[in-house]
């Protein structure tokens, strides 16, 4: 027999008060936590399905809150950082904005093309004066022109191979320098020059001796071409020594921030070559010899050039000059640059087949 509902009433009013009492005040702070979800979501750009189930769960939405509060911390670190990282994903990378800040000017601007530009021109001086060379040979006929061209690319392949020696020189002058330390500016540029002096009078004994050797291995087309080819490298090999000396001034006044002097050092030079390059082929008639004797010169003017600039600006010294460099101070240059003349080598040589080849078929 089932009880009767009127002595269970006041036990179910007792419930449904309670009920009401906690529903009444559970809402407000639901509320809230509905409302903090639903911002934070908006400014995070979480996907609509999971800003569903946290509505759904409330629970589960207390929990969450924290999340796009992380997230918004990682986007404020990354806008810290460059902002290049954006963890935005309701918007892509905006490319022209990125390629804008690339392109904002530095306050390094103006301090590297007041460097890069004097450097820059001094090397384009030197295959301009090539060219001009060459045009004189064409004056003279094809076998002369032929020579000439067998015979640089041994000589510039001896000097392409040790221009090493201003990028060895060039950082080791740059740190001393930085540091204020002027005895081991001069110091460096002094073994530097003892260095380039000892492979530089190899380099010219080697090539003088055996001109004819290497003609020779270069297969030209014709005895009059063999001639003049020898004649030029033996008297051409002669001005490698002012370059390999040259590199090493250079690199020292790059390591000085100074590239104004080399360039004036190979205005000087090209000024010279054009000067004598005409006078001793057409007014001289010593040609092919002629051509290889203006160019020697000429290397030998911006040598003593910068040379004689490196003592009045002391950045060398005669003591450190006169005292030979130790083992220690040179394993650094011969290892070193043991690894950039074989990349030199094999980048030299590329370009050396193919002219060869050219002008022995054109011949």
């Amino acid at each position: 027999m089932l009880p009767s509902t009127g002595q269970h009433r006041p036990v179910a009013n007792a419930r449904l008060q309670a009920a009401q009492q906690l529903q009444s005040r559970s809402a407000v702070p639901r509320v809230q936590t509905r409302r903090r979800c639903s911002a934070l979501l908006a400014q995070s750009s979480l996907p609509c399905s999971q800003s569903a189930a946290m509505r759904a769960q409330p629970s589960v939405a207390a929990a969450a809150a924290k999340r796009p509060q992380r997230c918004v911390g990682a986007r404020a670190a990354a806008a810290d950082m460059g902002g290049s990282h954006s963890l935005d994903l309701g918007s892509s990378w905006d490319m022209p904005r990125r390629l804008q800040k690339l392109l904002k000017p530095s306050k390094y601007d103006a301090e590297l093309l007041h460097l890069a530009v004097p450097a820059l021109a001094a090397m384009m001086l030197e295959p301009l004066m090539n060219v001009l060379s060459a045009a004189f040979m064409g004056h003279l006929g094809t076998q002369q022109l032929g020579a000439v061209s067998l015979a640089s690319l041994a000589t510039s392949l001896a000097t392409y191979v040790f221009s090493f020696l201003v990028f060895l020189t060039t950082p080791r002058v740059a740190a001393a320098h930085a540091n204020g330390d002027r005895r081991a500016v001069t110091r460096l540029a002094a073994v530097g020059l003892w260095l380039a002096l000892g492979t530089g009078l190899l380099v010219a004994v080697s090539l003088s001796f055996s001109a004819g050797a290497i003609v020779h291995a270069l297969r030209p087309p014709e005895p009059e071409v063999y001639t003049y080819a020898v004649q030029y490298i033996t008297v051409r090999s002669w001005g490698i020594l002012a370059a390999m000396l040259g590199f090493v001034a250079s690199g020292t006044y790059r390591g000085v921030k100074d590239t104004r002097t080399p360039l004036k050092a190979a205005v000087a030079a090209a000024l010279t070559h054009i000067t004598l390059t005409p006078l001793f082929i057409l007014g001289f008639k010593w040609g092919v010899a002629g051509a290889a004797l203006a160019a020697t010169i000429s290397q030998w003017v911006s040598c003593v050039m910068l040379l004689s600039l490196m003592f009045r600006r002391q950045l060398l010294r005669a003591a450190d000059l006169l005292q030979p460099p130790r083992w220690h101070e040179v394993v650094p240059y011969l290892w070193k640059g043991a690894v950039l003349a074989l990349r030199m080598v094999v980048t030299f040589g590329e370009h050396s087949c193919y002219i060869c080849y050219m002008t022995t078929q054109q011949l």
